[in-house]
């Protein structure tokens, strides 16, 4: 429930604080109360979130230094930063004993955050459980189409889904892994940008279908028609 309901509103009111020109304290302070209460709901949403965050923050840095605008990447850094200190001053009763259970839970147990192999493992049948051929194939073509078209929120996702597989799996960087999020975790939230990605792949296509009138000379009553055929392909 907190990755469908709370994670994108939680994102949308920090992007919100990010891009606003005008440095408005409540916006600052509605997103932080957000993300500290995404953080007190869900710890895993709440790492996927700071990586889509900060995925967009790359990004968006980058394409203002494209643009001869790298103040405004610094303001936003900034921004990011003053997000996560309030965030993290609210939900710091918390943190205190969530820390305090976890030291004393390592020192009676004698275990350690040093990540299982097996705790790690790959899931290969929750990933291709039926019909997920089909919707990686179609979310495939909407990322395609979204990078090839230059669409910003494409690269994103795409910069948070990398993120994620980085945190997962960190010894692809030389890292030990943790037992804090698995492979397995982010296989059952990788729906999230699936769907985002099939959306747009659909909604590429039926913006295609709108113009074939203009462009091919067909009659619109085809276009009508493969618009009824896509729908039902669809269903």
């Amino acid at each position: 429930v907190s990755l469908m309901l709370l994670l994108p509103v939680a994102l949308v009111a920090s992007i919100n604080w990010l891009e606003t020109e005008r440095r408005d304290p409540r916006l600052l302070l509605m997103a932080a109360l957000l993300l500290a209460s995404l953080f007190l709901t869900h710890i895993r949403v709440t790492v996927f979130s700071l990586a889509f965050l900060t995925a967009y923050l790359i990004v968006e840095t980058c394409l203002l230094s494209r643009h001869s605008r790298p103040a405004m990447g610094l303001e936003m850094g900034a921004r990011m930063g003053a997000l996560c200190l309030v965030a993290l001053i609210l939900a710091a009763p918390w943190l205190v004993q969530l820390f305090s259970g976890l030291n004393e839970a390592l020192l009676a147990t004698g275990a350690t955050l040093q990540g299982d192999p097996a705790y790690n493992a790959f899931p290969s049948d929750l990933l291709w459980v039926p019909h997920n051929r089909e919707l990686l194939l179609l979310a495939g073509v909407g990322a395609f189409w979204g990078l090839s078209h230059r669409r910003r929120e494409t690269a994103w996702v795409l910069g948070g889904c990398l993120l994620v597989t980085l945190i997962t799996n960190p010894g692809l960087v030389g890292l030990p892994n943790t037992n804090i999020l698995n492979n397995a975790t982010a296989v059952i939230a990788l729906y999230l940008p699936v769907a985002m990605w099939c959306g747009q792949a659909i909604a590429a296509l039926w913006d295609s279908i709108a113009i074939l009138p203009s462009r091919l000379r067909v009659q619109p009553k085809l276009a009508h028609s493969l618009r009824v055929v896509l729908l039902a392909l669809l269903a």
